[in-house]
């Protein structure tokens, strides 16, 4: 049981990683002008942790 909670909060960690790695990517991609980009790229690194 404390076995997998430690996984379970493991991986929200490494979720909040990725997501704040996907928010500052698509923030850099918006800044030189392409947006729909950058968020596509945010989306796509969340699910391939």
């Amino acid at each position: 049981m404390a076995r997998h909670w430690d996984l379970q909060a493991g991986l929200e960690a490494r979720v909040r990683e990725n997501i704040t790695l996907g928010v500052q990517a698509g923030y850099a991609h918006s800044v030189s002008g392409s947006s729909a980009e950058g968020y596509n790229g945010q989306a796509t690194l969340n699910v391939t942790f």
